[in-house]
Formats: C-alpha cells, sequence, structure tokens
C-alpha cells in the first residue's frame, strides 16, 4: 500500500470500525504521515515493512475535529479505551519525523525471536488503562543528522503498569554528527533484561560521532526498578566522544528499590550518574563510572 500526499507534513488518519483488529502483514510507503486507529487492536506481523514521514497506530481513539485540527503542531487527544498493540518479530518501522504507539498494552517482539526494528528521529510508546510495555528489539535507532536529537519515550501510565525491556535488546538514543539523544522511560515498575538469562539488554544515548556530549538516560518507577543478572546483564551508556562531557544518568525507584547491577553504567567523561531509592536494597555486581572528576551519587 501506498499513500501519495501533498507533503512530508501531510496526515492520513485510517479508522478502522470492523470491530476486528487490524493485521498489517506487508509494506506501507508514504511520503507523509499516516496514522492508524482501531480500538479493536492493532498486530504488525513478520513481514510488515513500514516507511513513511511519521506512523502512528492508536487503539484510542481521536475525535475528527481534534485530528483535522490538530495536525500537524497542536496537542492530539485520544481517549476511550482500546485493545493492545503487537508487533512481531521481524517486523520494520522505519520513519524521517516519528514512530508513535499508543494502546492498553504495546508488545514489540519477543525476548529471543530476534525482535522487531524501529528507526525514526523520535520514537514514542505509551501503554494506558493497566496494560503494560514489552520490549523485544533487535535494534532501534533513533538517528539523525543535523540538530535535532533523536529521542526515546516509553512511558506506561495508571496502576500495575510496567516497561519490560527484554532479551538481546538495543535502545539507541543518537544525534547523526554532534550528541547524544534523550531517552526518558516511566512506568511503576520497569524491568531492563531482569528475567532474560544469557541475553544482554543495552540502553545507549552515547554521542557516537568524533565529537559530541553525551546525552541523558532517566529512569523513573513509583515502584520498583529491577535490572539485569549475573547472566542477563544490562548496560547504561551515555558517554561523550572526542572531548565531548558525559552526560546524565539517572535511576529513581519512589517505594521499594530493587536493583541487581551486574552490567555497566556509564557517563565518561565528567557525567553525573544518580540512582535513588528509598528501601537499602541495591546491590552493584557491576561496573559505575563517570570518570574522573565525574559525580556517582546513591541516594
Amino acid at each position: 500500500m501506498a499513500f501519495a500526499q501533498p507533503t512530508p507534513l501531510s496526515a492520513a488518519l485510517n479508522r478502522d470500525v470492523s470491530g476486528s483488529g487490524s493485521i498489517i502483514n506487508g509494506t506501507l510507503t508514504a511520503n507523509g504521515r499516516v496514522y492508524i486507529l482501531n480500538t479493536a487492536g492493532v498486530t504488525l506481523g513478520s513481514n510488515a515493512v513500514i516507511a513513511t514521514a511519521a506512523f502512528a497506530i492508536s487503539t484510542l481513539d481521536v475525535s475528527d475535529s481534534d485530528f483535522l485540527n490538530g495536525f500537524p503542531s497542536s496537542v492530539v487527544h485520544l481517549a476511550g479505551w482500546g485493545d493492545g498493540i503487537t508487533v512481531l518479530d521481524g517486523a520494520k518501522m522505519v520513519a524521517s519525523q516519528h514512530v508513535v504507539l499508543v494502546g492498553n498494552g504495546v508488545t514489540l517482539g519477543t525476548p529471543t525471536g530476534g525482535g522487531a526494528a524501529i528507526s525514526a528521529p523520535y520514537i514514542g510508546i505509551a501503554s494506558s488503562a493497566g496494560g503494560t510495555v514489552d520490549i523485544g528489539l533487535a535494534l532501534t535507532l533513533p538517528t539523525i543528522n543535523g540538530t535535532t536529537l533523536g529521542n526515546i519515550h516509553l512511558l506506561s501510565v495508571t496502576n500495575a503498569n510496567d516497561v519490560q525491556i527484554q532479551g538481546n535488546t538495543i535502545l539507541s538514543a543518537q544525534q547523526g554528527n554532534l550528541a547524544g539523544g534523550q531517552m526518558d522511560i516511566s512506568a511503576q515498575n520497569i524491568e531492563v533484561a531482569w528475567h532474560n538469562l544469557l541475553t544482554t539488554s543495552t540502553l545507549d544515548a552515547s554521542s557516537h560521532a568524533s565529537v559530541g556530549a553525551g546525552g541523558n538516560i532517566n529512569l523513573y518507577a513509583t515502584v520498583d526498578v529491577r535490572c539485569s543478572t549475573l547472566l542477563g546483564p544490562a548496560h547504561f551508556f551515555a558517554n561523550g566522544t572526542g572531548g565531548g562531557l558525559g552526560g546524565n544518568i539517572i535511576v529513581f525507584a519512589g517505594h521499594a528499590f530493587q536493583l541487581s547491577l551486574a552490567g555497566v553504567i556509564q557517563a565518561e567523561p565528567l557525567g553525573t550518574i544518580e540512582i535513588a531509592y528509598q528501601n537499602d536494597n541495591f546491590t552493584n555486581l557491576g561496573t559505575i563510572q563517570a570518570g574522573t572528576v565525574g559525580q556517582i551519587s546513591h541516594q
């Protein structure tokens, strides 16, 4: 399926009202923005290839007036109750502007099946109404050349919601030629490589240019952050390159912190790493590095 749109800012809304879940298992291309809404759920199959200026899936609805008046610059209000979004191993999404997935539970790939792949300057994934966000991605790269940061935002709202980053997942937020990007993960519980033996999950907001400052990684959990085991380490990187300073890494748990670190937390040189938790339940079996004169704090 191909959309021929007037400009890259043109938006096409596709609302499925059949009452059954939508399945996309082929190629969808567009020179503009394509939005798919189905409250009964949406699945991207293993053969799905999405290549657009921007792509969004929601299982919450939007009014026609909000859609017509909201793009491309204003806030669009999603409302109602929807089903989940499932992206199977092998599916690929590439966009020059953004990829956004919003549903009652979002599942991307599997921990052991090779994962799905997303590439866009901005990646936003949110779960509402009690669902979790389960991440199994082979390689996710919101990388762009120029001055716009590549950012990843993972959000799971309301009670009993988790963000689970599983398997050999790589989340990489980079600016193409200058600096690291921004990575924000917020949920009741955040798990990174916690239950997956013999796999490694990596969150990377480093600069990968010849010269550039490291970006920022923020993990905010209202209850627990559970990261890595000896056989399944998790790595967090916000390093600068070529003389650029390291970035900032913050891991916060608001209630009962559980962190068994067997990987690497690194923001070199002169970066800032802050690990904040309520209960004294922090086991460090890994490496925390902020470089000489860098700042590392446990609270």
